[in-house]
């Protein structure tokens, strides 16, 4: 079975010290797919700098009005069909984008976690039902819904909402065991 092609979406300002873990554990997966890790910095202040065949960064000269805006553009640089929500200051276990292809199944629309851990430094606990972190949907289907809504707050789980919309038998919650959960919201 041919491996999809998984973009991971990464959306930055300003943040380099999280920014650095999350590409250090894009770096670190085992997934033997093709993969990429798409960084979009609005930042016009910083120009980030990272050479890895893997790691694409676009560095703006202007800021996006909004976040919605921003995600868009973001996704439509991505190559993929498989788009990983790939925070700044989120954390993947190497294990991740191969438990994406192992949950993923033919006409999925979306991928949602129903567990991960959160970290809060010093504190790690499991959670449950993690929301709009670590989701993965297809290009397909975000181009379906007319794109990510144009929004600052809560335009991910306006997202989510409208590809469930698009059918419920076409998302797939994820629960894996305690020692594949992958995904560290921070």
């Amino acid at each position: 079975m041919k491996l999809p092609f998984i973009s991971c979406k990464c959306i930055t300002y300003g943040r380099v010290s999280t920014l650095e873990e999350s590409i250090y554990s894009f770096l670190q997966q085992d997934y033997p797919g093709e993969r990429e890790l798409v960084i979009v910095n609005d930042y016009p202040n910083q120009k980030l700098i990272f050479n890895h065949p893997d790691v694409r960064i676009i560095n703006l000269d202007y800021t996006f009005s909004t976040i919605g805006n921003k995600e868009n553009y973001a996704i439509e640089a991505c190559k993929g069909e498989l788009i990983a929500v790939w925070d700044d200051d989120d954390i993947a276990l190497p294990n991740h984008l191969s438990n994406i292809a192992k949950y993923w199944k033919k006409d999925t629309t979306l991928l949602h976690w129903q567990k991960g851990v959160y970290y809060n430094a010093p504190n790690i606990t499991a959670i449950v039902s993690i929301g709009n972190s670590g989701i993965v949907y297809s290009k397909t289907a975000w181009k379906d819904i007319g794109k990510s809504p144009i929004e600052n707050a809560g335009g991910d789980m306006s997202l989510v909402i409208r590809i469930h919309n698009l059918g419920r038998e076409k998302v797939v919650l994820a629960s894996p065991p305690d020692d594949e959960v992958s995904w560290f919201y921070r």
